[in-house]
């Protein structure tokens, strides 16, 4: 939410607030079995008024922000780090090391001795 629209939601709210503050000071001033000046109807509406302006001003879309774009910098380092393998360091890392085969075969054919 941004500050516009709390201040918003606050002037909105100032006419109600004063409302029930008379509510309240009328209902204390007076004795249970004297007519209150404001009516259940008055206050009802009040509230509703109150809750649709401010229901309007939280359904509203939120503002687009635009992203802060990335420094010359930041760019030039992710494409050298993007590079590619050179031919013959991709062929080492996909095929597996002589040794390593000799040596699961040698651990076979002792699994089969015992």
């Amino acid at each position: 939410m941004t500050d516009g629209q709390k201040e918003e939601i606050a002037k909105r709210q100032e006419p109600a607030v004063t409302f029930m503050e008379g509510v309240k000071a009328d209902r204390a001033g007076k004795q249970l079995f004297q007519d209150p000046k404001y009516n259940l109807d008055s206050i009802i509406h009040t509230l509703t008024a109150l809750k649709k302006e401010t229901d309007a001003i939280f359904n509203r879309p939120p503002p687009k922000v635009e992203e802060p774009k990335p420094a010359a910098d930041a760019e030039m380092k992710d494409s050298t780090e993007n590079k590619e393998q050179p031919e013959n360091d991709k062929k080492t890392a996909e095929a597996p090391a002589e040794g390593a085969t000799a040596d699961a075969d040698m651990n076979n054919e002792e699994a089969k001795a015992e």
